[in-house]
């Protein structure tokens, strides 16, 4: 993986990561809840990752529609 590249997945990463302690402090979902947010979301940030999407405000609908895709395949 390129230095680029890892920059880019650790920023997205990193605003999942305010999702889900958010998710865990704020809202006091159970830690299984916020186990299958996490999991669905580095899924999502992996797909995305590799259509171009840098960070949450890169994402579009078609990143979405790419891992729906992929989730019913």
């Amino acid at each position: 993986m390129c230095f680029k590249k890892a920059i880019q997945m650790e920023t997205l990463l990193a605003q999942i990561q305010g999702f889900v302690a958010y998710a865990e402090t704020e809202r006091g979902l159970s830690p299984h809840t916020v186990a299958a947010y996490r999991s669905d979301l580095e899924q999502f940030a992996m797909l995305a990752l590799q259509r171009g999407a840098r960070s949450a405000e890169d994402l579009q609908e078609h990143h979405l529609l790419a891992w729906i895709a992929q989730l019913e395949a």
